[in-house]
Parts: structure tokens; C-alpha cells; sequence
């Protein structure tokens, strides 16, 4: 069936390391709020931002991460080379950049437990989830020790192909310490980001502030839900729960739910290993958000080259929201937000005023 939708990019041709290139309905792959991407081959994509000025504006943040990408592990899309559009004024305008293709791609949320999950499967899909959880941690890795934090690290920006992990949509992450990240997604922001909160970016992403996204994706994959679901007595709202670090089956007030929609939470606690890092890595202590790898080596194989999953969800999670709940979702957010940063804030006061006291340095 033929594309309905018209790329803004129809017809025009852009020039690529490879030569130039006609985008049309037949190289069109799909968009994004700020970009397309187009197919320039087997295993080659262009992706050209909607807003020709933002690319210019950007121009030098995507050179150094063009420059940067040899060096990133084969699970970073990251950009590779610039790509160029004639201008009305006849010059090159920058548009955009060349990047990786990842074919016949799935979004990460078929890969969470859920109850479709049979015992006699559960091997293969705990297995399968370490595995894609390794690709995220060597790519994670590579990346950081080439300065840059990808900062709105969410499932989104995840893709599953022939049974790998991919992270996409590297052109916002952040290149320390010049060019900082500018959007986060509530689910999965570093609580302590919130104490420097702004309404629009940059943000001060580091590397712990991945590992934290880490943490929740993996909860979410073997746990079949956030970290923050569940009743608590006091805090009825997930994002007020996840700045005070309540985490269901972790923390004793909060009540898990029950009818199957989350995995026991006896699987996790005869993974002492496992359990002793989310406690760990869900905690206003940013030394222990580390990579998940070396915990995961403790109950899961690396997977050999050529690995493939072996197991699929034959249904998505239980824990996707409806365009209408998440609606809701962001209205209950935005109200109580600036009420728990300030709890935040209070808490961090209070205890840099007793480290002041213990050390001497306040009477």
C-alpha cells in the first residue's frame, strides 16, 4: 500500500558523502516531531530535520558527533556524515546527517514481561532481556567514554533488530561539557536534575543520569512495570514517588499490585545481586549507578556474535498508557512537580546542614 503521507522532503535532491540523493515517497521511512528519515541504501539512512535553521544552529554539535562516531559501539545510531540541500539562493544549506539503518525494527515495550509470559518461556525471555540489556550498557560505555551523555535515554529512543538493541536519536544527546542536552521525559529523568529544574533545557545530564533510565528500563523488563507503581500511603503520584526513591518491592509502604499485571516480586528476590542494585542505583547516591552488565553476569550468560532472541512477547506490556491516561499522566505531573521539587530541595538542605555539622564546618 502506497504512502499517504507527502515528505516535506519530496522531490529534493541532498547531498551526501555518496554523492546526491532524490527523497521521496519511495525512500521515505518515517518522522519524528523534528525530523524524516529517508533510506540511502541497504544500510544507510539520511534523517533531515523539518526545520532547516535548527540544523545550522546545531551544525557544530553534529561535526563533533560525526567526528566522534567511529568510536562508539555498533548499538549507538549516531550521526555519520553531514548531509546538504540547494538553497533557494543557490548554496548548500545544511539539513541533516547520514546514520545507520536498522531494519525491520521493534520498539523495546515487546521485550517487557508481561502476563502472556509462560513458565516454560521464562527462561528464554529473562535471557533475551539480558541480552538487550548488555547491548545498552556496551553501547552506553563506549559512548561515555567519548564525553557525551545521551540524557533522554527512554524506550522510544530504543530499537529491537535481529535480536540486538539500538539506541537512536543520538543527535540531542548532550557532548560534555559545551553542548547540553534540552528535553527529558518525566518517567525517566535523574531525580536529581530536578534540583537545578527549568522549564526548557539545557539540563546537567551525566553519565549517572543514563544509568538511572538503565535502571528503570530494566525494571520495567523483568518486572513487567515502572519502579514506581503500586500504592504508597502518602505519595499517590509515580513521579513524586521516584524523587523520594519509593520503588515497589523495595520499599515496604508501598503496596504491589496484584491480578498479574506485574512479575512477582519473588523473582527478584532470589536475585540478591540484581535486587541489591536496583536498591542501589534507585537512591540519591550517584556512586552507585553503575553499568547493569556486571550484575546481569552474575545470573546471565553474554550472548556469543551472531546471537538472535530466541523468545518474543507475543503481546505488549500491561504497563502502556493510553494517549487519554497519558494526558492525565502529564496533568498530574505538571501540577505537583515544582511541590516535590521543593520536597527535594528541602531533604538536600537538611542533609548538607548535617554534614556540615558532623565535618565542623557549621555550629
Amino acid at each position: 500500500m502506497p504512502l499517504q503521507y507527502e515528505p516535506i522532503y519530496g522531490g529534493k535532491i541532498v547531498k551526501t558523502s555518496d554523492g546526491h540523493l532524490e527523497l521521496n515517497n519511495g525512500t521515505y521511512i518515517g518522522q519524528g516531531a523534528a525530523a524524516e528519515v529517508h533510506r540511502i541504501s541497504a544500510q544507510k539512512a539520511v534523517k533531515v530535520y523539518k526545520d532547516i535553521a535548527y540544523a545550522s544552529e546545531h551544525r557544530d554539535k553534529l561535526t563533533i558527533l560525526c567526528e566522534k562516531s567511529p568510536g562508539f559501539y555498533e548499538s549507538i545510531i549516531a550521526p555519520r556524515d553531514l548531509v546538504y540541500i540547494h538553497s533557494n539562493g543557490g548554496g548548500e544549506v545544511l539539513c541533516g546527517f547520514t546514520m545507520r539503518l536498522v531494519v525491520d525494527a521493534e520498539t523495546l515495550d515487546r521485550y517487557y514481561w508481561n502476563p502472556h509470559v509462560t513458565p516454560e518461556e521464562e527462561n528464554d525471555f529473562d535471557q533475551n532481556a539480558a541480552n538487550l540489556l548488555y547491548d545498552l550498557s556496551e553501547g552506553l560505555k563506549a559512548i561515555h567514554r567519548s564525553r557525551v551523555v545521551i540524557g533522554d535515554l527512554k524506550p522510544d529512543n530504543i530499537l529491537i533488530s535481529g535480536g540486538k538493541a539500538y539506541i537512536v536519536d543520538v543527535d540531542s544527546a548532550s557532548i560534555l561539557p559545551d553542548y547540553l542536552a534540552d528535553s527529558y521525559t518525566s518517567e525517566y529523568v535523574d531525580p536529581r536534575l530536578k534540583r537545578d529544574y527549568k522549564t526548557a533545557g539545557p539540563y546537567q545530564f551525566d553519565p549517572e543520569s543514563d544509568w538511572w533510565a538503565v535502571g528503570v528500563i530494566a525494571f520495567n523488563m523483568f518486572l513487567g512495570a515502572l519502579p514506581w507503581v503500586g500504592r504508597h500511603p502518602r505519595m499517590r503520584n509515580p513521579i513524586e514517588r521516584a524523587y523520594h526513591y519509593s520503588v515497589v518491592g523495595l520499599d515496604k509502604e508501598v503496596l504491589v499490585p496484584t491480578g498479574g499485571r506485574m512479575r512477582s516480586i519473588e523473582w527478584l528476590e532470589d536475585k540478591s545481586r540484581l535486587q541489591t542494585y536496583f536498591r542501589g542505583i534507585f537512591s540519591n547516591d550517584p556512586v552507585a549507578r553503575y553499568p547493569i552488565d556486571n550484575v546481569l553476569e552474575a545470573y546471565f550468560q553474554r550472548p556469543s556474535s551472531g546471537t538472535r532472541l530466541a523468545y518474543r512477547s507475543k503481546a505488549r506490556g500491561s504497563t502502556l498508557l493510553s494517549p487519554e491516561e497519558r494526558e492525565r499522566y502529564e496533568t498530574i505531573f505538571n501540577r505537583i512537580e515544582e511541590k516535590a521539587r521543593q520536597s527535594v530541595d528541602t531533604r538536600e538542605l537538611a542533609r548538607q546542614d548535617f554534614l556540615d555539622y558532623m565535618l565542623g564546618r557549621k555550629k
